[in-house]
């Protein structure tokens, strides 16, 4: 008699996470851009995005460059966060991750000079560079929706504990919707290995993974006691014999853009 056993195998974006339940992190939101497939048909492409006031969010260079390509100045936002239910008893259980608000609204986007340059000579075959992977989009209403604004750090904070940025708890948080089948979509995940590769990009082999899906999801770190923004997820990497996480890093990219398109958020 032959004996089959099925293994489920639940999927999760950001493995070894956690639901990311606190209003902190509210700021961290899904977006939805046009873009094109490998076959140059129309698509929605879908990523993450963190508000750092009520007009500008950051995300991958990558999640909105064909947006930008295709001059659709449009994005489609969603702001949600975690509902809880009471029982019969009194008790308080989660109920899931909740879009309470989606939001079709004009927009720009802005990337570093080098990747302007490269869109404009390469358009859709552009290959973008983990140095480079960092956009700024400015919506044309602010959001009113009460969040709690994150900062990016400053490039001269950053430059100081590169070689211990472990000690700063350095966080990913991630709305993905394509990876994670609970309704425990929001993920949080403290990395035990990030190391800095070059001026403008972050290497982690830690024990938390990105998945597709989690594309533009923020890095944070925390000094004291206040969260800062340092990078954006980039995607995955891999050779033969090793594999590895990669993350745009805010250093340089983001006072550079900020500069270039005269959005004020460098001083």
């Amino acid at each position: 008699m032959l004996l089959f056993f099925v293994l489920f195998i639940q999927a999760q974006a950001l493995t070894f996470s956690e639901a990311a339940v606190s209003s902190q992190w509210n700021s961290v939101v899904a977006i939805t851009t046009d873009g094109k497939d490998s076959e140059n048909e129309l698509v929605n492409s879908y990523c993450v995005a963190t508000f750092i006031n009520p007009h500008i969010l950051v995300t991958a260079a990558h999640c909105v460059s064909h947006a930008y390509l295709l001059n659709s100045n449009k994005i489609k936002i969603d702001i949600g966060q975690y509902e809880y239910r009471t029982r019969p008893d009194g008790s308080v259980f989660r109920l899931g991750y909740i879009t309470q608000a989606s939001l079709q609204v004009g927009a720009q986007f802005y990337f570093n000079q080098n990747l302007l340059k490269k869109l404009k000579a390469q358009k859709f075959s552009s290959k973008i560079s983990p140095d480079e992977d960092l956009a700024l989009i400015k919506i044309d209403q602010p959001m009113l929706t009460p969040l709690e604004f994150i900062q990016p750090l400053r490039d001269q904070d950053l430059s100081a504990i590169k070689k211990n940025i472990v000690n700063y708890k350095p966080s990913v948080v991630t709305i993905n919707f394509i990876a994670e089948m609970s309704l425990d979509t929001k993920r949080a995940a403290e990395l035990n290995d990030l190391k800095a590769t070059g001026s403008s990009a972050w290497r982690s082999q830690s024990e938390s993974r990105v998945e597709p899906g989690d594309s533009g999801a923020p890095l944070f770190i925390r000094t004291t006691d206040k969260w800062y923004l340092i990078g954006v997820v980039k995607g995955q990497a891999k050779t033969m014999f090793s594999n590895w996480d990669v993350f745009a890093s805010f250093e340089k990219n983001f006072c550079q853009i900020s500069k270039t398109h005269s959005l004020e958020l460098c001083r």
